[in-house]
C-alpha cells in the first residue's frame, strides 16, 4: 500500500499511515487522513493524474513480494492480475486460491501476455520463486513494468496465510 502525504518527513508519513490503518471511521480519524491519503491504482495511473513524487514511482525492476505483502494487497482491494503457474494434476480441475487468477502453464505466460493490462500489477505465483522469476523478467522486458513474483512461491503463501 502506498500513501501520498503532504508532510516532508518520511517518519511522519509512516506514522500517519499506521494511524490510518488503525483508525475507526470516526470524525477524529479524519483529522489524520487530511495529511495522508491512500493512493488507489498504480504508479502509471498516478503519473497520468499529475501527482508529483520525489522519485519516479514506476519500478525499475521486477518486484519480489512476500506472502504477507500479497495478502495485504488482496485484503486492501488492490486490482491485481495474478498468474497461477502451479501445474494442475491430471484429472483434477483445482481452482486457483486467488480470485480471478489466470491459471497458465509457465510456457504460456509470454504467449498469453496480450491478455494482461500493462496498467495493473501482475503477480506470478508458482511452486517456487525459481518457477516465477524468469517469466516475471520476460514480462518486465516486454513492457509490463508493474510485475512482481511471490517470494517462496505457493508454499510460502500457505505458510503465511494458513489458506
Amino acid at each position: 500500500m502506498i500513501y501520498y502525504t503532504t508532510t516532508t518527513s518520511v517518519q511522519t508519513a509512516k506514522n500517519l499511515t499506521r494511524l490510518d490503518r488503525q483508525a475507526k471511521p470516526t470524525d477524529a480519524s479524519n483529522v489524520n487522513k487530511q495529511n495522508s491519503q491512500r493512493l488507489k491504482g498504480t504508479p502509471t495511473e498516478w503519473l497520468r493524474m499529475g501527482l508529483i513524487f520525489p522519485r519516479n514511482p514506476i519500478p525499475m525492476q521486477v518486484l519480489k513480494l512476500t506472502a504477507n505483502q500479497l495478502s495485504e494487497s488482496i485484503k486492501d482491494g488492490v486490482d491485481l492480475q495474478i498468474i497461477d503457474l502451479r501445474p494442475s494434476l491430471p484429472g483434477h480441475t483445482e481452482e486457483s486460491p486467488f480470485q480471478q487468477a489466470f491459471r497458465w502453464m509457465p510456457h504460456e505466460v509470454i504467449s498469453n501476455s496480450p491478455k494482461l493490462s500493462k496498467d495493473k500489477w501482475t503477480v506470478l505465483v508458482g511452486l517456487s520463486s525459481e518457477d516465477e522469476q524468469p517469466f516475471a523478467f520476460e514480462l518486465f522486458k516486454k513492457g509490463y513494468v508493474l510485475t512482481a513474483f511471490l517470494e517462496g512461491g505457493y508454499p510460502a503463501w500457505i505458510s503465511a496465510t494458513s489458506r
